[in-house]
């Protein structure tokens, strides 16, 4: 983010606002929240969510401030999703820094007035008339019968939102972002390369490479600390759980519908005994399934153990089945189904004994086809230097034909392919190459020129193809690249120019934006508290 907290250091506002918010937070929470603290309403017994340095948020206010979160989600999601995407641990979260950031401000010297807070309150269009007009009586109705509120608990909550923001706005007014900053962000988001390059994979060398059962075994006496560890390192190829191919049927059904459950289950036991009788299952797959699979009769592909790919009552019903059979129906969390095992694989585990040679080859083999494609991407990077033409050295590849892959070509051939234009990433990902931030970098610090005409050339004559070969062979996704840049659409500052405002708003958006996380997460490191967890429910309260 550019400049977090620069401007606080910059000016003895800044420097003040700094000081009081963060460096004195420890002293004033000691005051503010001790046992005359005014941050929170106490209730008695156990009837609450939190308790904050000695002060209760009830469980009264979490829930209301829990249906103001989940309700800009609307009635279409089911509580699942919300359990995943917002769960209730991570909203009382969001309500305790809520009121620390309140009270935080309070002691800053921040408040709302009763003037700001009227004004507030009477520009909300559900407590007006139908003339527009504030009505009392309204908004009165309104607190008490659709919020569940007193007027009092409502204004308390108003004014603590008003703090917040004024707090927001007071961040944001002591954030700065230069011209510079800006057009360095514009340039980096802007500015493109289009790279031509050649993959060398190693995976296209390997099959030139034979090792012997000679040198296989003196590689195991000489380096078995290396064998042992790959081993261990890929023990999911060696050690392989018992595996069903399975096709399932599906009749969907709501939790707690009993009526609904009834019926799928009967249904589905008459297409077993069906089944039984030797009708097809993929057919009635087909016909009768309510999964997104039907069309394909039902195919669920891998069932294997321990994959967690699918419905743990699925995987279950799947792995007891013989091969051929068909499951009883059985409840998943989607509704009621039927499985049928199509093939068994079983379990297979091979020790280290029996496939030692074989991990002493592979690592033999990795090692040998590495340092091949690297050797050849070395030799292509030099032939390149003196000015030989990549697409002459490595031939792009000849169009697919109907579809297919190209022909008389190995898989990891190498050839010539371009990147398309591409901005700068943070990731360093490259079109087509996968993650390579070096080589990223290499392309955007490089500078395109393009070449001068020779003597004698006509000035409109077109000039030579530029391009310009970045130092390598770089090493990404396991392969050695040589690239060379043959565009770069440098970033339009005219426009730039035109959008630093607006530009700059968004900046300053930003940073107020992780200015306030930041002091939000601070006050919660802060604050001593203690959660029930009777209120985040079952899944939650752990």
């Amino acid at each position: 983010m550019l400049g977090s907290f620069r401007s606080y250091s910059q000016s003895p506002g800044g420097r003040f606002l700094l000081a009081l918010m963060f460096g004195l937070l420890a002293v004033s929470f000691f005051i503010a929240f001790g046992p005359s603290g005014r941050l929170f309403e106490p209730t008695k017994g156990a009837d609450y969510a939190a308790k904050v340095n000695g002060e209760v948020i009830s469980r009264v206010e979490f829930e209301r401030y829990y249906y103001r979160q989940v309700r800009q989600f609307g009635t279409s999601v089911d509580q699942a999703m919300l359990d995943r995407y917002m769960p209730r641990s991570r909203v009382l979260d969001e309500l305790i820094k809520d009121r620390l950031l309140s009270e935080a401000a309070l002691n800053a010297g921040i408040d709302a007035s009763d003037h700001e807070l009227a004004s507030l309150i009477r520009q909300d269009p559900s407590f007006q008339d139908e003339d527009g007009k504030f009505s009392a009586e309204r908004y009165q109705l309104v607190l008490r019968r659709q919020l569940g509120l007193s007027v009092d608990m409502y204004e308390d909550q108003v004014r603590r939102d008003l703090r917040g923001q004024k707090m927001a706005n007071l961040l944001r007014e002591n954030a700065k972002v230069t011209d510079a900053e800006l057009a360095r962000k514009y340039r980096e988001e802007n500015d493109k390369v289009n790279l031509r390059f050649v993959r060398f994979s190693p995976a296209f060398y390997s099959s030139q490479i034979v090792i012997g059962d000679d040198e296989a075994k003196a590689f195991l006496k000489d380096h078995m600390d290396q064998v042992q560890a790959a081993y261990t390192k890929q023990s999911s190829i060696y050690h392989v759980g018992k595996q069903v191919q399975a096709r399932h049927i599906l009749i969907k059904t709501k939790p707690g519908d009993d009526a609904a459950a009834l019926i799928a289950k009967g249904r589905l036991d008459k297409l077993k005994a069906d089944i039984e009788k030797g009708a097809d299952f993929a057919g009635l797959a087909k016909s009768q399934s309510q999964a997104g699979d039907a069309a394909s009769g039902g195919e669920l592909g891998m069932v294997k153990q321990g994959g967690h790919l699918f419905d743990p009552a699925i995987e279950t019903a799947a792995l007891a089945l013989a091969e051929g059979k068909v499951s009883d129906p059985f409840q998943t969390k989607q509704g009621w189904e039927l499985i049928q095992a199509e093939k068994i694989f079983p379990a297979q585990d091979h020790p280290l004994d029996e496939v030692k040679e074989n991990v002493a080859r592979n690592l033999i083999l990795k090692d040998r086809s590495s340092a091949k494609a690297e050797s050849e991407a070395k030799a292509a990077q030099a032939a390149l230097a003196l000015g030989k033409s990549m697409e002459e050295l490595f031939p792009p590849a000849p169009p697919p034909a109907g579809g297919k892959a190209a022909p008389n070509l190995a898989p990891d051939h190498p050839v010539s392919d371009t990147t398309g234009a591409f901005a700068q990433s943070g990731t360093g990902f490259v079109p087509k190459i996968g993650p390579a931030a070096e080589l990223q970098k290499a392309a955007f610090d490089a500078r395109l020129e393009l070449p001068t005409p020779a003597a004698g050339d006509s000035e409109d004559a077109a000039p030579g193809a530029p391009f310009k070969l970045l130092p390598g062979p770089t090493s990404a996704a396991e392969a050695f690249v040589v690239a060379e840049v043959i565009e770069h659409d440098r970033a339009d500052m005219s426009a730039f120019a035109k959008e630093k405002d607006e530009l700059r708003d968004g900046e300053l958006r930003q940073q107020e934006n992780q200015m306030m996380q930041n002091l939000r997460q601070k006050l919660r490191a802060q604050a001593v508290v203690e959660i029930n967890n009777a209120v985040l429910g079952p899944a939650q309260g752990t």
